[in-house]
């Protein structure tokens, strides 16, 4: 089956060792080294997903060089086999995502409305083997609008991704996911590229700055959001029964 048929099928394709090569060790190395640096000099404790451990981060200059990277590791082959369109049809915007130890265990959701044209691009920077909280991903669940009640009473098969460094995976935004918890003892990070189609202004976010921002994920960083990451953290069953009772008259 072709990449393209995979990737219809099951709403993602990964590609293994897609990066390789002293330049992208470098990099990777380089911004593991910072990452490392910015976690023990930070203060978590205003950010919106540091309860739970899952945050998210501005790579700034890394993006760049990986980006450029990927460009020339023939990216442009790759999203013209799948989406019959270069890359630079696509507004791309830069993140990542932290996972900290012993903490990022999440509830299944999709990214955004079904009806966007979102892809997620995301590059392995580092082996993330299953004890260190890979993306767990329910295949054949993205090509019909399903609410949040129907999902949780459907059979489902549930597929970790298991990733090496150099590996990619490009996924849909409506393919249902979570992260899973981090059994390690290091924090799990992941690089990944937003790619936005059909989007009249096509642009990047992409800095120059050396410097890793952190920022909110699922929650805010106030005292409500605070409450509401709490009660997600503490009383989970809670949390979806209410989600799925909600869904009912959506």
């Amino acid at each position: 089956m072709s990449i393209k048929n995979n990737f219809n099928k099951d709403g993602y394709v990964k590609i293994n060792n897609f990066l390789s090569g002293v330049e992208f060790n470098n990099v990777s190395a380089n911004l593991h080294k910072e990452l490392n640096k910015s976690i023990n000099s930070f203060n978590f404790s205003n950010i919106g997903g540091y309860y739970i451990g899952n945050i998210n981060v501005n790579p700034g200059i890394y993006a760049t060089k990986i980006w450029e990277l990927l460009i020339s590791s023939k990216l442009d082959d790759l999203m013209n086999e799948i989406f019959n369109k270069p890359i630079n049809k696509f507004s791309v915007f830069a993140a990542g995502n932290l996972n900290f130890p012993g903490k990022g265990q999440q509830k299944f959701h999709t990214d955004g409305n079904f009806e966007d044209k979102m892809y997620l691009l995301s590059v392995a920077t580092q082996d993330i083997p299953a004890e260190s909280g890979p993306t767990e991903i329910i295949p054949d669940f993205h090509k019909s609008k399903i609410p949040y009640w129907k999902f949780i009473l459907s059979k489902k098969i549930k597929k970790k991704i298991i990733l090496k460094k150099g590996d990619i995976i490009i996924r849909k935004h409506c393919v249902w996911h979570r992260g899973t918890k981090n059994k390690s003892k290091n924090p799990r990070f992941l690089l990944t590229y937003l790619l936005f189609e059909n989007s009249t202004d096509l642009k990047k976010n992409f800095s120059n700055n050396t410097e890793l921002i952190f920022y909110n994920n699922f929650f805010k960083s106030d005292l409500k959001g605070k409450l509401k990451e709490f009660f997600y953290v503490k009383f989970g069953f809670i949390f979806s029964a209410y989600q799925f009772v909600r869904s009912m008259f959506l």
